[in-house]
C-alpha cells in the first residue's frame, strides 16, 4: 500500500507539471484581447448620429430621412435624460 501511495504521488506530480506547461503554452498562443469598456451612461442614437461627421448625409436617401426623423423625435421628447 505504501508503494502504491508513492507511485500515485509521483504520477500525480508529473501530471500537474504537464498540465501547467500546456496551460502556459496555450496562454501564450491565445492571449486575451483587450476589451473596451462600455460607456457608463446610456448614449442616444441621435447623439451618435450628430457626433459622426458625414459630409453628404442628405443625399444618402431614406436612411438619412429616418435618422433625421429619429433625431427630431429624440430632441422633442420630454427631458428623460440625466442632468450631467
Amino acid at each position: 500500500m505504501v508503494a502504491c501511495y508513492a507511485v500515485g504521488w509521483i504520477l500525480g506530480t508529473i501530471g500537474e507539471l504537464i498540465v501547467a506547461q500546456h496551460l502556459g503554452l496555450y496562454a501564450k498562443r491565445n492571449p486575451i484581447p483587450e476589451v473596451i469598456p462600455a460607456p457608463k451612461e446610456p448614449v442616444l442614437i441621435a447623439e451618435l448620429a450628430e457626433d459622426q461627421s458625414v459630409p453628404d448625409v442628405a443625399s444618402s436617401g431614406a436612411g438619412a430621412a429616418q435618422v433625421s426623423q429619429f433625431a427630431q423625435t429624440a430632441q422633442s421628447a420630454p427631458g428623460n435624460r440625466k442632468a450631467a
